[in-house]
């Protein structure tokens, strides 16, 4: 391929499909904005790989103040995904250095 002809081939080529598992500050966890159980993340998430293989899933954190300690949620489903062999990429804000 010709260089012009290879970015075409890159840029013509459609996004790979994404989920994305968030856990908010009441500590309810979502998948695509839709509430979903702890119990039925997994299982969601394999079906989802399932019939497409190249689903790149995404955990986004919210990070507001709420009324409950959120790290026993996200580490359970951390372990939960980690056991189901679940590759999931971490997403968030920037953290932006101190001003000095």
């Amino acid at each position: 391929l010709k260089p012009l002809e290879a970015v075409r081939t890159l840029s013509d080529a459609a996004p790979a499909p994404a989920r994305t598992l968030s856990l908010d500050g009441e500590g309810s966890l979502f998948i695509d904005r839709e509430s979903i159980a702890i119990d039925d993340v997994v299982p969601l998430l394999q079906a989802a790989l399932e019939e497409e293989p190249d689903t790149v899933l995404y955990l986004a954190v919210s990070d507001e103040q709420g009324p409950i300690d959120r790290i026993p949620t996200l580490l359970e489903l951390w372990n939960r995904l980690r056991v189901a062999e679940i590759p999931i990429k971490m997403v968030g804000r920037p953290v932006q250095a101190p001003d000095s």
